[in-house]
């Protein structure tokens, strides 16, 4: 059975970090391996990707953590104080916390949050990319608007999102060597997902810029949040089968 909690984090410099937790035990013992769901820009925790894949998961046995990198509340980060190093930090706090209690732990990242898994100490057993940005300026931060009055970016599909301008600038700065010295660094085994309709070009750079064991799916029919037929549940089971090889 699983069973949906939440908890909180206290972050490097003293924000908290929200995090939805899917329990999965069984009659015997609480499990002993643990999923991290990273959320892209402008996502959440509850996307309904995440949501179907966090079900799945547990379903399998496996504790599902999905930390939310900005929340409601003053205790917790607005996305408009964030960069992505921000990011980055408290992804790693949510590794560092969990790592002693698992034998196995596994982290994904989607879009955005693959910046943040390829810059992590990588003591997980296993990534999964899922339809993941390569150059954060190209796949991202050119298309955010300036407000000269403000001194602030905001970015959306569909809605106006507030960006500080530190965030854009460190993706500005993100050079493409950069990028292929911190794939290249990494050792543990990654798996890169890419939608048909998402963001195949980036993913297929990540995958050859990864030297450690690895492989690429394309899930056919796909746009980049996972949410046309049966993708979710698609995505959820190709992620399985490559985590419990490790």
């Amino acid at each position: 059975m699983s069973e949906e909690g939440k908890f909180e984090l206290k972050a490097f410099d003293g924000k908290s970090i929200f995090c939805v937790a899917d329990y999965a035990v069984s009659e015997k013992s609480p499990s002993d391996t643990a999923i991290i769901m990273v959320h892209g820009l402008t996502g959440y925790p509850h996307t309904y990707a995440f949501h179907i894949a966090a079900r799945f998961f547990a379903q399998q046995g496996v504790d599902v953590v999905r930390p939310a990198l900005y929340w409601a509340g003053d205790e917790h980060r607005n996305l408009s104080e964030c960069t992505t190093s921000i990011h980055t930090k408290d992804v790693q706090t949510v590794v560092d916390t969990l790592r002693p209690r698992y034998k196995k732990l596994y982290v994904i990242g989607h879009s955005l949050a693959g910046t943040s898994l390829i810059n992590l100490t990588h003591t997980a057993d296993a990534y999964s990319f899922w339809d993941c940005d390569y150059m954060p300026w190209d796949d991202t931060w050119q298309h955010a608007k300036y407000d000269e009055q403000k001194d602030e970016y905001f970015i959306g599909w569909g809605s106006k999102n507030i960006i500080s301008r530190e965030m854009v600038e460190e993706g500005r700065a993100t050079t493409e060597e950069m990028i292929k010295d911190r794939l290249a660094a990494i050792t543990i085994p990654s798996q890169v997902i890419i939608a048909e309709f998402g963001q195949a070009a980036s993913g297929q750079k990540i995958f050859d810029g990864l030297k450690c064991e690895r492989e690429i799916q394309v899930l056919k029919g796909s746009g980049h949040v996972f949410k046309e037929n049966d993708s979710a549940e698609r995505l959820a089971a190709l992620t399985f089968d490559w985590f419990k090889r490790f």
